[in-house]
């Protein structure tokens, strides 16, 4: 006859069995190094992620009235700094002969700068200083001021987000292939194309896309998509002459 052992009562078999086991002895540090390599790959993998959200969005703070009311002196943004980039598609083609490079090589991954966009650039004459301009004119096109109204190729540009009245009367200019003309919406206030001249795409940041603080501006950008009307330009007395 025997008497049950109580569960409490029972010898440590399991833990006696592996005594001296190399297998189990080894069984600790192997959960050590995969403990030790997961963190590591984490860690790599963290570091990938904000590199590449670091490289494609960068946060910006308005320094200025310059495109007031539209921003105001202080507020942050979020601006993308991928939306513009290019892609020579010549070389790409040397590893994908499938791609027809065509006659224009270099192409924008998503968009170049449009009319109406908010953009981040350096200062063309100050380098390591930022400025937050509108696009308003695109390569290729002729634009002119004249008494406070743009007109692009002699039709009048409608700007809902400059004001009512601003002065000013610029010659007609084309504006070169790969430059753009950039206008501050506080027109009378900004240091823009109308005294820098043009600026080249290379010297644009990104693009305007979010805005955090204050929180009453929270929201996305006002980016906008200004119509060109047919209303000629009037004749001015500085045009006469031309």
């Amino acid at each position: 006859m025997t008497t049950p052992v109580p569960p409490w009562a029972r010898p440590p078999v399991a833990d006696a069995a592996h005594s001296g086991d190399p297998a189990h002895e080894d069984l600790v540090p192997r959960r050590r190094r995969t403990l030790v390599r997961e963190i590591v790959e984490t860690g790599l993998l963290a570091a990938l992620v904000f590199l590449s959200v670091r490289a494609s969005f960068q946060n910006f703070k308005v320094d200025g009235t310059s495109m007031y009311p539209t921003l105001e002196n202080g507020q942050f943004l979020i601006v993308n700094k991928l939306v513009y980039s290019e892609v020579d598609v010549e070389k790409l083609s040397h590893f994908l002969p499938f791609i027809d490079p065509g006659t224009d090589p270099k192409r924008n991954v998503f968009h170049g700068p449009e009319r109406g966009d908010i953009i981040v650039l350096e200062h063309p004459s100050q380098p390591g200083t930022d400025l937050i301009k509108r696009v308003v004119g695109l390569p290729g096109e002729t634009l002119e001021v004249v008494d406070g109204h743009v007109y692009i190729n002699d039709r009048l540009l409608e700007e809902p987000y400059a004001p009512a009245h601003w002065g000013g009367t610029k010659p007609r200019i084309v504006i070169p292939e790969g430059e753009y003309y950039v206008m501050g919406d506080n027109r009378d206030n900004s240091a823009d194309s109308r005294t820098l001249g043009t600026i080249p795409e290379e010297l644009i940041i990104g693009k305007a896309m979010v805005s955090y603080w204050p929180t009453s501006k929270f929201g996305l950008a006002p980016n906008a998509s200004p119509d060109v009307t047919d209303q000629k330009p009037r004749l001015t007395a500085q045009r006469l002459g031309d």
